[in-house]
């Protein structure tokens, strides 16, 4: 190697790794890289990810994309994705968004056509959502049609509910009522035969927006009445607190501001007292404007 460096052919480096040695030029090292017979490629590749494996599981690095790029050569895929769904998770939880994306989508490239599997029904549907919240709506219907497309294949009703319930609010968001109305219907088929009682939730709380779209707030709180009516919150509190808000909403659309206002304080202490902070702000201002409507109370709003 010493003869190397001083040939200028080899450059000796100290990172985080240590000591290690690249070539100084990209195209000589990409012939040589071809060169290399494939099946001697593919072992040094997973030498390499072993390597890279044990001293990730001794050290806390963060950045794992020289262990993810050798576990694909390597033909590692399924663990190779794990990482980088873990890579997107981290992301999120930095709020990075599109890094998390960028993560999944690298992720969903290593995927195979025909892979039906939980990690491919996941990483499309944690696309889905994030191509929703981004307003890429396009890209998310995208995304939850290869779930349905998977769903319906495997006959997985759990799932297929899933990405009817996930459908309602991104054909709603586009504009598409008449489709949104006929996945409701579809989600609504299938969850009485199965026992997802999270779902049902999910369903009532998604149909709030075409409730009001439609003007069915009267018939929507009959319908929240008589699930709040039986709900254990002690079982689910984050679908109690989500269905009350639905509910405060509703009341609050019937002009019922001195019913809605308890209601929306009720959902707001159950929220903040889950750290559930996503759904708060839709509460408060719903809630402050009810304030002002009672009694132009512009300091509590």
């Amino acid at each position: 190697l010493a003869g190397l460096v001083d040939a200028n052919i080899v450059l000796k480096k100290v990172d985080d790794w240590g000591i290690t040695y690249d070539f100084t030029s990209l195209n000589v090292k990409k012939t040589i890289y071809e060169r290399i017979p494939k099946s001697e490629k593919h072992e040094y590749h997973k030498r390499a990810s072993i390597i890279l494996e044990r001293i990730f599981a001794n050290e806390n690095r963060e950045n794992r994309d020289e262990l993810i790029y050798h576990m694909t050569k390597a033909d590692k895929i399924p663990e190779a994705i794990i990482l980088l769904m873990e890579a997107s998770n981290k992301m999120l939880a930095s709020n990075l968004v599109n890094q998390a994306i960028q993560f999944l989508e690298q992720a969903f490239s290593l995927c195979k056509r025909e892979d039906t599997g939980i990690s491919k029904i996941n990483l499309c549907s944690n696309l889905g959502n994030l191509y929703e919240q981004t307003g890429d709506y396009e890209k998310a219907v995208h995304f939850y049609d290869i779930v349905e497309g998977i769903a319906i294949k495997t006959k997985d009703d759990k799932v297929l509910a899933d990405v009817y319930l996930n459908k309602i609010s991104v054909l709603y968001k586009q504009n598409l009522v008449k489709s949104c109305i006929q996945y409701a219907v579809s989600a609504k088929k299938l969850l009485n035969k199965l026992d997802y009682k999270e779902g049902f939730y999910e369903l009532i709380i998604k149909l709030s927006d075409l409730m009001v779209n439609r003007r069915r707030y009267s018939l929507y709180i009959k319908i929240l009445e008589k699930v709040l009516q039986n709900f254990n919150k002690e079982v689910d509190d984050v679908y109690f607190a989500r269905l009350l808000l639905s509910y405060g909403r509703h009341l609050w659309a019937k002009r019922r501001f001195n019913q809605a206002i308890p209601v929306l304080r009720e959902t707001v202490a159950i929220l903040e007292g889950l750290g559930k902070f996503e759904y708060l702000s839709q509460t408060l201002n719903t809630l402050g404007i009810c304030y002002v409507e009672v009694n132009n109370d512009i300091a509590k709003a």
